[in-house]
This record gives C-alpha cells, structure tokens and sequence, in this order.
C-alpha cells in the first residue's frame, strides 16, 4: 500500500493537517510519525482512503508533501 509523507513546519501544525483532511471528507487508514528528518521538521506518513485525493488536499492547504527521493538516504 502506498503513503503520503507530508512535512510540517511545527508539531502544533496536526490539527490543521486533520480540519484539511475532515473538510475533504477524507479517511485516514492509519499513520506513522517519523524521526525528525535531517532538516528538523516533522515528518508522518499517511495512509487514506484516496492517496492522490489527499496529497492534493494537503498542497491546497500549503503542507509540503515528500516523495521517495526526499526521504531515502
């Protein structure tokens, strides 16, 4: 199953995350938090019930979603 990894710029930045996700009326299946990445900012992969629905949700709402290439080592 795929994810989306989404970075925030505060930890205080999940309830604006999730008002994003209920206005979309979007369910999340489950979600990981990650060890801050190497920048500092939170980071936590999310699995909904529409991926690319969600990713467009979170860039609406100004949330900068990671792919692979910027998570991999």
């Amino acid at each position: 199953m795929s994810l989306v990894v989404v970075e925030f710029e505060a930890v205080t930045e999940l309830g604006r995350l999730m008002s994003a996700m209920l206005e979309a009326e979007l369910n999340i299946n489950y979600l990981y938090s990650f060890i801050p990445y190497p920048s500092g900012k939170p980071v936590m992969a999310l699995s909904m019930e529409d991926n690319d629905m969600g990713e467009q949700v979170l860039k609406k709402h100004q949330f900068r979603v990671l792919r692979q290439e910027d998570i991999s080592r």
